[in-house]
């Protein structure tokens, strides 16, 4: 047999690990449902804070669909949660953050900054090692991502292979790319449905028809009629992406269409590409017009 179109078939094995992952991802959302209905109906809590509680359980979620592994995130205090906030939570200048991309030796200094930052990265670190090892000494391996990373390989040639600080480096970038970019995305996007009555509205009705049964666990092909609510999440994506810029440095100068452009130069992506409109309207993901100026997207 001869597959013609590799991204066809990439998708479709993309789309058939999700639709495996879905049990997971809605028991996940009913958790969090239920935590969030109690302190709501205890009425002891006017106000209630949910980033916390996104970011536990999205760490959750990465832990069995990722990794196979329980967290516990949201049971018991994670040792790796706190260590992602204490990351994700520092908040330099861009003077102070060029700073030390030129002089990264003071990231030593044994000032309490730095010591919470080292330490974040130790445990991270530790907890990334012992998941590699356990996957590659377990008998039986799962349907997780990792397992998948691992097998496959080590179906290579080995001087094709990902060593294991490599592999290593994959996975603490899964566990942070894939719990704390979700749970960001998510709040945002519940702030805009609360800032936007008539978009929450529309979207509850939408809900509704298709899941009338609000303890029911919906399926693939019953989450992706739920047209509107993609429509909500592409534009929450669009005014607010949980990875607003990607650094890319350069190793050597070069020389591009006649500019010559330095080494350690980092290019960020021109404003010309973008309108600077920050209005909540769903309405351009709607129509199906992709190519509205406002959609961002990295020029070809």
């Amino acid at each position: 047999m001869i597959i013609q179109n590799t991204s066809s078939t990439i998708l479709f094995l993309k789309n058939l690990w999700v639709m495996e992952m879905v049990p997971t991802f809605v028991q996940a959302g009913h958790k969090l449902k239920d935590f969030w209905m109690k302190q709501i109906g205890n009425k002891k809590e006017e106000r209630i804070t949910i980033t916390t509680l996104t970011s536990e359980i999205t760490l959750d979620v990465i832990g069995l669909v990722g990794f196979n592994y329980e967290f516990n995130s949201t049971t018991s205090g994670s040792e790796l949660a706190q260590a992602y906030k204490a990351i994700v939570n520092r908040n330099p200048s861009f003077l102070y953050s060029a700073f030390e991309a030129f002089f990264p030796f003071i990231r030593k200094l044994p000032i309490p900054y730095y010591n919470q930052y080292n330490n974040s990265i130790k445990i991270i670190k530790n907890v990334s090692e012992r998941l590699v090892d356990e996957q590659k000494d377990a008998a039986v391996r799962g349907k997780d991502l990792l397992s998948l990373l691992i097998k496959a390989n080590e179906n290579l040639p080995v001087d094709e292979q990902l060593t294991h600080n490599e592999l290593l480096s994959q996975v603490m970038t899964l566990l942070i790319a894939g719990h704390e970019t979700t749970s960001v995305a998510l709040s945002w996007t519940l702030y805009f449905i609360a800032k936007n009555a008539d978009v929450q509205n529309r979207l509850r009705k939408e809900i509704l028809e298709i899941f009338t049964d609000r303890n029911h666990f919906p399926t693939f092909d019953e989450i992706e009629q739920l047209k509107y609510l993609e429509c909500v999440f592409k534009e929450t994506l669009r005014i607010v992406p949980p990875v607003p810029g990607i650094l890319r440095s350069n190793l050597k100068e070069e020389v591009l269409y006649g500019y010559v452009i330095p080494k350690v130069f980092n290019n960020f992506h021109s404003s010309i590409y973008f309108d600077n409109e920050i209005v909540y309207n769903f309405e351009i993901f709607h129509l199906g017009n992709s190519n509205d100026n406002r959609i961002p997207r990295i020029p070809s």
